[in-house]
C-alpha cells in the first residue's frame, strides 16, 4: 500500500510506502528519476511495524507515477518481466503527454508486450503532474 498526499500549491508530496512498488518521480528539468522508497515492510503480517513519513518535492512539470506490481511483473511469452527498466523509459518518452494519455498509453505498451502470456494480476496506474 501506498498513502500520499499531494499539495498542488507547493509540490510536496507526503508519502508512507508499505512494501508496495516504488512509485517514480520524474523530474522534468533534469530527467531524473527519483523512487519513493518502501518506509516500512508489507502492511498486514506484521501487526507491530512501524511506518515512517518520507517527502519529496514536485517542480513544475514534473511527473509521479504509481502503479501496481502487475504493470512490471507482466511477463512475455518467455517469461521476461516488462519491469522498471521499460517502464521508465515508456515514462520518459511520454513525458508530454497529459496524464490519462500516459496510463493508457502505458496500459497498451505493457499489454502488447504481454500478449502472448496469461492474464496474471491487476494493473493499476495513477499519473500526476505538476502544472505549476
Amino acid at each position: 500500500m501506498v498513502y500520499a498526499e499531494f499539495n498542488s500549491n507547493n509540490g510536496l508530496v507526503t508519502y508512507v510506502n508499505a512494501g508496495h512498488s516504488n512509485p517514480i518521480l520524474l523530474h522534468k528539468t533534469t530527467d531524473q528519476v527519483e523512487r519513493l522508497t518502501a518506509t516500512g515492510q508489507l502492511l498486514g503480517p506484521f501487526p507491530n511495524e512501524k511506518y515512517h513519513t518520507e517527502f519529496a518535492l514536485m517542480q513544475s512539470g514534473d511527473i509521479l507515477l504509481l502503479y501496481t506490481d502487475g504493470v512490471t511483473e507482466a511477463s512475455n511469452e518467455n517469461g521476461e518481466m516488462y519491469g522498471e527498466r521499460r517502464l521508465i523509459p515508456k515514462l520518459r518518452e511520454l513525458r508530454n503527454k497529459n496524464p490519462k494519455e500516459i496510463c493508457q498509453l502505458i496500459l497498451e505498451d505493457v499489454q502488447i508486450y504481454s500478449r502472448l502470456s496469461e492474464y496474471a494480476d491487476d494493473k493499476t496506474l495513477l499519473v500526476i503532474r505538476k502544472s505549476r
